[in-house]
């Protein structure tokens, strides 16, 4: 079977390479949550806009292909619309090039443990999706319950799939942490953190082709240095097809080692283990 998980490299984000502003609401008035924090590597810090409508604008020195757009750790709730779009210049009246409206998830858990997930594009199946791109883009939020944070945004030109693979299982795992203190008689004392944690860890035997792949891939995170998107996807169906896994993760590699065993020619496994970049406290209410 196929596999057909998304992933990014490091490497392939270009969201940095934009100026990023506020095109659209409150500044907060403090740099420590300023746009810059978008493209900072750490989806713990937040990046902030004080209103319900909201958007960050995007401005590339030249037009900017982005095939897919993730945006990670952010108070989008499903009350809301939450859209990307694209323009030959700074100007946001309809209709635009592109426009994309973004699935919102419905977040987990309920009252204060409530939980963001990731949302993200596959913008090549968009009917304005142009292969060129374009020099701005803007991330448009409308009608929020809450005021707008978001932790990362990754664009990247290039979507990759971990394919062609020879076999590939996996186990989900969701950690959340907390603090446990316990006495010499069993008697525990926990604190909750309310902050859970991705972690995915599988087995896969690639072939040659995609096995050489990685070893770019590896190289480029300089081992677990720096963060990627990976989007699991899985089988559901007695025919094996296969259907979006609805949240994007941004991980790291769990060692820096990518170790491999050479089965027979053309036929390569390995223990695939990421975690999720630690999203720290719950963003907004």
């Amino acid at each position: 079977m196929a596999n057909e998980a998304i992933y990014t490299r490091y490497s392939d984000n270009v969201a940095n390479e934009a100026t990023i502003t506020i095109e659209t609401g409150t500044d907060p008035g403090d740099d420590n949550y300023g746009p810059d924090v978008l493209v900072d590597e750490n989806p713990a810090k937040l990046a902030k806009i004080n209103s319900t409508t909201a958007a960050w604008q995007f401005a590339f020195p030249a037009p900017q292909r982005i095939d897919l757009a993730a945006f990670i750790h952010g108070t989008f709730e499903q009350s809301c619309t939450l859209r990307l779009q694209g323009n030959t210049s700074a100007s946001w009246g309809s209709p635009l090039p592109f426009d994309a409206e973004i699935d919102v998830l419905e977040w987990f858990g309920s009252g204060s443990n409530r939980w963001p997930r990731n949302a993200w594009l596959d913008l090549t199946q968009h009917e304005d999706y142009s292969a060129t791109g374009f020099q701005y883009w803007r991330l448009l939020c409308t009608g929020n319950s809450q005021n707008i944070q978001l932790g990362q945004v990754v664009f990247s030109p290039t979507i990759r799939y971990m394919d062609p693979d020879l076999g590939w299982s996996f186990v989900r795992t969701i950690r959340n942490r907390s603090i446990v203190n316990e006495t010499a008689y069993g008697s525990k004392t926990i604190y909750v953190r309310r902050s859970p944690q991705f972690l995915l860890e599988g087995d896969q035997r690639m072939t040659e082709e995609f096995y050489n792949d990685q070893i770019i891939h590896n190289h480029d995170a300089s081992g677990v240095g720096y963060p990627w998107i990976l989007i699991p996807k899985r089988p559901i169906t007695p025919d094996l097809e296969t259907v979006d896994e609805a949240e994007a993760y941004y991980v790291r590699w769990v060692n820096d080692d990518l170790a491999t065993t050479h089965v027979y020619v053309g036929a390569i496994d390995r223990k695939f283990m990421v975690e999720e970049v630690s999203r720290g406290l719950r963003p907004g209410v």
